[in-house]
């Protein structure tokens, strides 16, 4: 028998530490939110700064949307942050 886990929904908040993953001038450090639902096909990644312009914050979704899975938020992340250069969820 595996004891291997499948997540249905999950919505968790987490802490986005991303600089050269982007190519930003500066350190950026913003909230996170990712909502995700499979049976309503539903995977979805909100900024929660809105102090940010809007050209970055759709860099970052964009990021997100391509380099992290449902997986890597429901199993890997304890400490509620990701540092997005070093793509390694805090444990």
């Amino acid at each position: 028998m595996s004891n291997e886990r499948h997540v249905d929904k999950l919505l968790s908040i987490f802490d986005l530490t991303i600089t050269e993953a982007l190519r930003l001038p500066e350190a950026l450090s913003i909230r996170v939110m990712f909502i995700y639902d499979r049976a309503e096909n539903v995977r979805k990644f909100l900024i929660l700064n809105d102090k940010i312009p809007k050209h970055t914050r759709d860099k970052v979704k964009l990021w997100l949307e391509e380099n992290i899975d449902a997986y890597h938020i429901a199993h890997g992340l304890k400490s509620n942050q990701l540092n997005a250069d070093n793509l390694q969820i805090s444990l």
